[in-house]
């Protein structure tokens, strides 16, 4: 009965420790503007987003955003003024949000790319001047957010189904060596 206790003890102790986490987000087409397309991108987080949440601000990890035209990331140094304030529902699905980049020259004051992702739709503008952008894209239709990349299916992790065989494996080594003994 001690090798089966401490085997159970082994397999819950193997819970994996929570790290960051990426959201994907899909905007939809763009309504309005001077050209076609949609924002896509992901941002990761410390931790997932939790439920109820009222317009509470994060940090992020990690960012990278396209709306087809340029890709404004967490690691181009030009990137000014980045906020993302999220509302999530009783299970922690967004329901409104606001998420913001700019990019531009340091201490220009001019911008050359905003991207803002928000529920009420999305916008993109470019090559700011004194007297605004050359261009910009819009919709009034918000995206969506989702915790797998677009185009892609949720699997389990191959060491997860290893750790499962394991584990299963020892127990039933376990209650052999139990029955045949006694």
């Amino acid at each position: 009965m001690r090798p089966l206790i401490t085997l159970s003890l082994l397999a819950l102790s193997t819970v994996a420790a929570r790290a960051d986490i990426t959201y994907y987000y899909t905007g939809q087409d763009f309504t309005s503007g001077n050209t076609k397309g949609s924002i896509t991108g992901y941002m990761t987080l410390a931790s997932p987003f939790g439920d109820n949440l009222n317009n509470a601000a994060f940090g992020l990890t990690a960012f990278s955003f396209t709306d087809g035209t340029a890709t404004i990331t967490n690691t181009n140094n030009t990137v000014v003024f980045t906020f993302l304030l999220m509302s999530t529902d009783a299970s922690g699905h967004p329901t409104h949000w606001t998420l913001d980049f700019e990019a531009g020259p340091a201490g220009s004051g001019l911008y050359t790319w905003e991207l803002s992702i928000a529920s009420t739709g999305d916008f993109s503008a470019g090559e700011y001047t004194t007297t605004g952008p050359s261009f910009f894209d819009s919709n009034s239709v918000a995206g969506s957010f989702s915790l797998t990349p677009p185009g892609t299916s949720a699997v389990p992790e191959p060491s997860g189904m290893v750790l499962l065989m394991t584990v299963l494996g020892g127990a039933f080594i376990v209650v052999r060596k139990t029955r045949v003994g006694a």
